[in-house]
């Protein structure tokens, strides 16, 4: 099991200008990340868990300082590709630090377990999850550009477009490419600036110039509201 401390995240929403000033600005120090095999990005799907009665979902929107979230969560290049594996994460905020847990499972695996119904064996290793019956309740799908640095190795930025949540059913890959709950106006991009230890004042710096908005947004709990209230959209 990988374990991931003292994390950071500062969240904007931003349009096509700001997007393209980001850029720019940062274009000699950030290069999509090495990992990304088409030079562009990848598409993340995530299945997430809650308690029937969606108590980490409304932690988030009571804006308790400390809480969870419990998801499995894929990359895929192209929307046409089997996943073949999933990372199974615990995601823990206290206050504005970040840890992550995460354990990875193949995708027969989390079939097996999704389709009948075993999703304490699914989650039993994970220490955090044995105090309340977690199921899937809600999937998010995106395409994300990522980038990073070598001169600031603790720093990484996202750029999420096209954010779509949807209640989860065992049919959750076909639904992605039917449905299009937008969690966020398509108009808009999601920029994420995560960093460990502390922000470097240069790019501390290229972020107050661009005078971004920092939000607080959680594809989860955001989209999950929305198709609970059924508004779709921003």
């Amino acid at each position: 099991m990988n374990y991931f401390l003292n994390r950071y995240e500062k969240k904007f929403l931003i349009n096509h200008i700001q997007e393209k000033k980001l850029k720019n600005k940062i274009k000699n120090i950030f290069k999509i990340d090495k990992n990304v095999k088409n030079e562009t990005g990848y598409y993340c799907i995530s299945i997430y868990f809650d308690t029937f009665n969606l108590d980490l979902m409304n932690e988030k929107i009571e804006g308790l300082t400390n809480r969870k979230k419990i998801r499995v969560r894929t990359y895929l290049n192209s929307l046409n590709e089997k996943p073949k594996k999933w990372n199974i994460e615990i995601k823990i905020k206290e206050n504005s630090t970040v840890y992550k847990k995460k354990r990875e499972i193949s995708n027969d695996d989390l079939l097996n377990h999704l389709n009948n119904k075993n999703f304490y064996g699914l989650l039993k290793n994970f220490s955090n999850t044995l105090n309340q019956v977690y199921v899937p309740t809600f999937v998010t799908f995106y395409f994300r550009e990522a980038y990073e640095s070598k001169i600031f190795s603790n720093c990484r930025i996202t750029i999420d477009q096209k954010i779509i949540c949807n209640k989860y059913t065992k049919n959750f890959m076909e639904k992605i490419k039917q449905d299009r709950n937008y969690s966020v106006d398509p108009r808009y991009k999601l920029l994420e600036l995560k960093y460990s230890t502390f922000l470097p004042t240069s790019i501390s710096y290229i972020f107050r110039s661009l005078n971004l908005n920092q939000i607080t947004f959680s594809k989860y709990s955001d989209g999950a509201m929305r198709i609970s209230n059924n508004q779709i959209g921003i």
